[in-house]
């Protein structure tokens, strides 16, 4: 059995928490994709909220694993209600009923590793069962209406979506937001997390505005 991840540093501690529960960890409030997010695991990607009633409930402890073997240090099973993933390094993943998600993590990992896992496929598989359609994407919003980029990790997304809002700013008439990468099945942008991995770029002075 893995056993639970130590007490957050005080460092990862924010304002937007309840009281220590049984696991030992507090349980802190997020706004992202739409939905509020009360979670065990710190996750200082997300935006902190005040405390709410959530959508999404993330918590630490021992979980019921359904006797899977590692294959490649992965195991995965997929049930109508319930989704079980696991990775040898990082932990086990109980997705349940479309809303909540319990982690058993390995001993001794941090909440900046678990946080890999849990915002990529299993926070994606929770929100596609919600009827969201997730992509690995960059976005802009002009006007009311979004642009997205596509492309593998490091293709330039982030980048692309940063460019286009440089070069618009001093247009009077655009009003442009930088979104995260979740749309809802009615291809309205939701935001999911702040952008990051800009590459450096160099403005010429003959480049077209």
């Amino acid at each position: 059995m893995m056993s639970i991840n130590g007490s957050l540093a005080p460092a990862l501690r924010q304002n937007s928490a309840e009281p220590v529960e049984k696991s030992g960890r507090e349980r802190r409030f997020y706004r992202a994709y739409g939905l509020t997010i009360r979670s065990e695991v710190a996750l200082p990607e997300l935006e902190a909220t005040a405390p709410a009633e959530p959508d999404i409930v993330i918590a630490v402890g021992p979980i019921d694993h359904p006797g899977l073997q590692l294959v490649a240090g992965t195991a995965f099973r997929f049930e109508p209600a319930r989704q079980y993933l696991a990775w040898e390094a990082v932990g086990a993943f109980l997705i349940s009923d479309a809303r909540r998600i319990d982690i058993e993590p390995v001993p001794g990992i941090d909440d900046q590793l678990i946080a890999f896992p849990l915002l990529g496929p299993v926070m994606a598989l929770l929100l596609h069962q919600r009827g969201l359609l997730v992509l690995h994407a960059s976005a802009i919003a002009v006007g009311g209406r979004s642009a997205i980029f596509m492309g593998d990790k490091g293709a330039g997304k982030s980048t692309t979506a940063g460019a286009m809002i440089a070069c618009m700013a001093d247009l009077p008439a655009a009003r442009l937001r930088q979104r995260g990468s979740t749309f809802s099945s009615a291809a309205t942008a939701r935001r999911s997390r702040p952008m990051r991995g800009l590459a450096p770029c160099r403005h010429s002075s003959n480049s077209p505005t």
